[in-house]
């Protein structure tokens, strides 16, 4: 936020900073309003001056350009200028070289079509000033006060009165009695000890207000509202002190009415509206929008309202969206006679929502949605009443409306000695804790040596418990005070989260796998997510609660979401996964592999679910000069993932997914398999489904897999005793089989193992060959097996190889190949 200092003085003396305005920002910082930067006007305005327009001819070499010899002080430069209204004799503003303009435009000496410019000749939007010429800005005699005169070299900020320092304080949400000039100078009074300079009487309350009816519905009570009618306004444009200060806070001068609203709002934190009266016809009602009413508002934007935010409507359509911005049709114009001032508070919770829910963000917005003080309607109504009485030369009604905002009583605070000295670590004066205590405002009643009783004032809302009192201690009394010791520490380090450790070793593992990782928002659109989750070329019905344990649940919806791309939680990792994908891609990285570690939720009937994924995403293939070959891009994830459960030490299986109203839409119904964990199934992996990778024009393989880690705790680890090394020897047999393409390896191979028994340490597939039978194919297994009590000899395995063979011939139908 924006503070002039020159503004700020007008309430404090800070006659001992005028020429050190950093040690006034150093005590501000110091207090914990910190200031990010302060603007020395005059620095900023260093070789822009008034100058005079000696001789203008044709530029030799350009019909659009003039050269003009240009009186700047002693010495007449040359300046090549593109405007047209500007002729000898007229007073005009130069930037000569080294000048910075706004914007960051810095001035130097340059050839333009052969002749030096030493310099350039500024219009008003060149110098931040609103538009009113077309052209250069040419200074009128006329317009000058009598004591001033037009001098060749006379600095611009001289000129212009621009000798201010601009505070830019980052002022935190909590202290919102922070957000005006008046009350950084209360805050100042407290810090260096000294009175302020003024006050702000309350206007007087009267129940004869009968100008026009003002209602409030019920369910808006929880509001503070107030008005008053001025009558024969005269619209002009304001005095160039109230310009000068609202220009020092980046505030653009419209009118004197206006001025003086953006005026108060910034010297008392009360942001407050005019309405053209004779556009209120006559009523002012403070309600919920209907669904489907619009309002143009003041910046010539049309709003639709959805219904529930809170307006000020007259009799028949809102004229206003409640403390966040004007409607254009009920604003103050140069034909406006009577008007309406609006001094109000509303609840923050509304005016934060409808400001979101909008976008609108205003510099009224900001002040009600962090808590206005509700306390000084009164003197905003009045202290804005009076200004536009003399700069408008009008008549004032006597009468106002005021309806009493909600009653704020501070509690009662208890604090002692003790816990002030136990958190700060030193010795503490409770008269220095008196002192700063009543310089904020607050009641103080000593209850004891040791103890205080404490009552914050209204515009102080963040001091409501002892540790807010103790913050307000330290840094008034000086956070340099504390002590520079590091506590000591008895015991040793906490003992690691279960999860945390599981998360980053599969992060590790996954790292090693050649995997990158992903971290995305926990938030997503919800049409993304549902067309990728739920994507059905042909919309059917699928029962996903047998498959998986959460594509059954319903997303949960975001009350209050950032923006609509981020209105649910995420039901899945992949979707995010795939939106990475295709950023990628659309930026030429035809290659990747990407994994990503996190919780997804969702929502059975009144039940909220919390449960932690792992997903991966690859796609393109890896083609090297040596290596043309072409695996499918699945089988590398397959493998990824193999070695990643290994290295847990998980046992797991693969099955086949044989019904398709079980597997996920958007994969690939051909090519996905299931995993199972102890005949639980966890996760899934296969291709992305071909009509998916068409709609969004990817031209690559993509293969995805996604599993619920929680799972992976009820595996038993792969270290059983079968697996350990023998007395005996194992022995590997080779068996190739002939079958039908329809059959499924992993059925063969499972009954393998099954034939095989306890003795069977694994079982592959270990070559395919497809016969000139193209219905058939031939496919060899290597066996590995291991007896713990003796020497597989020839005979046993003779004996076990054909036990194989029948148990496959009879039960799955497969040939064995004739030797």
């Amino acid at each position: 936020m924006k503070i002039s200092f020159n503004w700020l003085s007008e309430y404090i003396d800070l006659d001992n900073f005028k020429s050190n305005s950093n040690e006034l920002g150093k005590k501000l910082t110091d207090v914990g309003l910190e200031v990010e930067g302060i603007e020395d006007q005059k620095k900023a305005w260093e070789n822009v001056v008034v100058a005079k327009i000696i001789t203008k001819k044709a530029h030799p070499n350009a019909d659009r350009l003039s050269l003009c010899q240009v009186k700047v002080g002693a010495e007449t430069l040359q300046i090549v200028c593109g405007a047209k209204n500007h002729k000898e004799g007229d007073w005009v503003v130069a930037a000569l070289p080294g000048a910075n303009l706004p914007g960051d435009f810095l001035i130097k000496k340059s050839k333009l079509r052969g002749e030096l410019s030493c310099g350039m000749l500024c219009s008003e939007e060149e110098l931040g000033l609103n538009k009113t010429m077309d052209g250069i800005l040419i200074l009128q005699k006329e317009d000058l006060k009598k004591e001033e005169s037009l001098q060749e070299g006379k600095n611009w900020s001289d000129y212009k009165n621009l000798s201010d320092s601009i505070f830019d304080i980052n002022i935190t949400p909590n202290r919102t009695d922070c957000l005006s000039h008046f009350g950084i100078a209360r805050e100042l009074s407290c810090v260096l000890d000294k009175t302020l300079k003024k006050d702000f009487p309350a206007k007087t309350i009267s129940d004869k207000f009968s100008a026009f009816p003002i209602k409030i519905e019920k369910s808006n009570l929880n509001l503070g509202y107030s008005g008053c009618v001025v009558k024969n306004v005269k619209i002009k444009e304001s005095p160039k002190w109230l310009k000068q200060r609202l220009a020092s806070v980046g505030v653009k001068s419209i009118n004197n009415v206006v001025d003086v609203t953006n005026f108060v709002m910034w010297e008392l934190g009360q942001p407050m509206h005019a309405f053209d009266l004779q556009k209120v016809n006559k009523e002012i009602n403070i309600r919920k929008a209907k669904k489907g009413e619009s309002l143009v508002t003041l910046d010539n934007k049309n709003i639709e309202f959805k219904g529930g935010e809170l307006i000020i409507a007259n009799e028949s359509s809102p004229i206003a969206l409640a403390g966040i911005i004007g409607g254009l049709d009920s604003g103050v114009n140069k034909d406006t006679q009577d008007i309406f001032i609006e001094s109000a508070y509303f609840s923050p919770s509304d005016i934060r929502k409808t400001a979101k829910v909008f976008g609108i963000q205003t510099d009224s917005s900001d002040r009600f949605s962090k808590g206005s003080d509700s306390s000084i309607l009164l003197q905003a109504l009045n202290r804005a009443c009076e200004l536009i009485k003399d700069l408008a030369q009008a008549e004032v009604e006597k009468d106002i409306f005021y309806h009493k905002p909600p009653q704020i009583n501070n509690e009662k605070i208890n604090i002692t000695q003790k816990f002030l000295e136990d958190k700060l670590g030193y010795s503490v004066n409770m008269k220095d804790f008196d002192k700063w205590i009543k310089a904020l405002g607050c009641q103080l009643k000593v209850s004891s040596s040791e103890s205080r009783e404490v009552v914050a004032p209204i515009f102080r809302k963040d001091l409501c418990q002892p540790v807010d009192l103790l913050e307000e201690y330290a840094r008034l009394n000086g956070y340099d005070k504390i002590p520079e010791v590091l506590p000591s520490f008895t015991g040793g380090p906490g003992k690691h989260n279960d999860y945390y450790l599981q998360n980053t070793r599969l992060a590790n593992l996954c790292k090693n796998a050649g995997l990158l990782q992903a971290i995305n928002y926990h938030f997503t659109n919800s049409i993304f997510q549902k067309e990728f989750l739920e994507f059905d070329l042909l919309h059917k019905t699928k029962d996903l609660k047998k498959y998986s344990t959460y594509m059954g649940g319903d997303p949960v919806s975001v009350l209050n979401p950032l923006s609509g791309d981020l209105n649910v939680m995420r039901l899945s990792l992949l979707p995010g996964l795939f939106q990475n994908l295709i950023h990628n891609y659309n930026h030429n990285q035809k290659l990747g592999n990407l994994f990503e570690l996190g919780t997804v939720f969702n929502k059975q009937e009144n039940n909220y679910n919390e449960q932690n994924f792992l997903s991966l995403i690859s796609w393109g293939n890896k083609e090297t000069l040596w290596d043309k070959s072409k695996s499918p891009l699945v089988f590398e994830l397959k493998g990824r993932v193999e070695s990643l459960l290994k290295s847990l030490n998980i046992s797991f299986k693969w099955k086949v997914i044989k019904d398709l109203n079980l597997c996920p839409d958007f994969l690939h119904p051909k090519r996905s398999l299931a995993l199972q964990i102890r005949g639980k199934l966890v996760g899934y992996l296969g291709d992305l489904h071909p009509m998916l990778l068409q709609k969004h024009k990817i031209r690559l393989n993509v293969s995805l897999a996604e599993f619920n880690t929680d799972l992976f705790n009820l595996a038993p680890t792969i270290c059983d005793s079968n697996i350990l090394t023998g007395k005996y020897p194992s022995v590997t047999r080779d068996l190739s089989v002939l079958c039908l393409k329809t059959l499924l390896s992993e059925d063969i191979n499972q009954l393998i193992k099954k034939v095989a028994g306890k003795d069977c340490i694994s079982c592959r597939v270990f070559d395919i060959y497809e016969p000139k039978d193209k219905e058939k194919l031939s496919i060899t297994f290597r066996l590995v097996v291991q007896n713990s009590e003796k020497t597989y000899s020839e005979e046993d395995l003779q004996l076990l190889q054909a036990n194989i063979f029948k148990n496959l011939s009879d039960k799955l139908g497969v040939e064995i190949p004739s030797s």
